[in-house]
């Protein structure tokens, strides 16, 4: 009896010690696995957090676009004429107007702009009126040089209209004008964007 009394004891010992170990273990696991959690809820020194409104942490890196359709409004600088000018040849202008996005300023007044002469016809001396069609090719800002296309502007000469004569007798006669087209500097033109512009 006493031998069984003996093993009786020991096995409860040694329950009770299995208890011991496994309470220890769970413990020490459970200090372990709130470890990652902790850290992944503490904001790391690089990151940044979407704004509670919807925008992107990112969208200050997006570039800017002026939209197709966007006016552009110039001053020219170098004169055009139906009468000197050829295709392709550039003329200098300056933005009358500042092109704003979004309202920010993506080119102030003043932007430095270039253009061409797509198509130049001088006057004939069989009564034919010159045209000249013009075309935006770049503008620069903020230290960029932007490509530009734009819809043409086609100017034409207009055709002389009679002018009354008051005197009885006298017929109508054709007013004196100029049969060329002239954009003299100061001239303002406004041209409109056909694709969109990336910064």
């Amino acid at each position: 009896m006493r031998f069984m009394s003996g093993w009786h004891e020991l096995g409860w010992a040694l329950t009770v010690a299995f208890l011991l170990f496994s309470t220890a273990c769970t413990h020490e696991a459970g200090v372990q696995a709130s470890g990652p959690s902790f850290a992944a809820d503490k904001d790391l020194p690089f990151e940044r957090a979407s704004d509670r409104a919807g925008i992107s942490p990112t969208a200050s890196l997006a570039q800017a676009e002026i939209p197709s359709g966007t006016s552009i409004t110039v001053r020219i600088e170098s004169p055009v004429s139906s009468a000197s000018s050829r295709p392709d040849d550039p003329f200098s202008a300056v933005l009358d107007v500042p092109i704003d996005v979004e309202g920010r300023t993506i080119a102030p007044s003043g932007s430095v702009v270039t253009g061409k002469v797509v198509e130049a016809r001088a006057a004939s001396a069989n009564n034919e009126y010159g045209y000249v069609r013009l075309t935006l090719t770049s503008i620069s800002a903020e230290g960029k040089t932007l490509p530009l296309q734009t819809a043409n502007i086609f100017v034409k000469a207009a055709a002389p209209y009679l002018t009354p004569v008051r005197a009885s007798g006298a017929h109508p006669t054709p007013r004196s004008v100029t049969r060329d087209v002239e954009f003299p500097a100061e001239r303002r033109i406004t041209f409109r964007l056909t694709q969109p512009v990336s910064r």
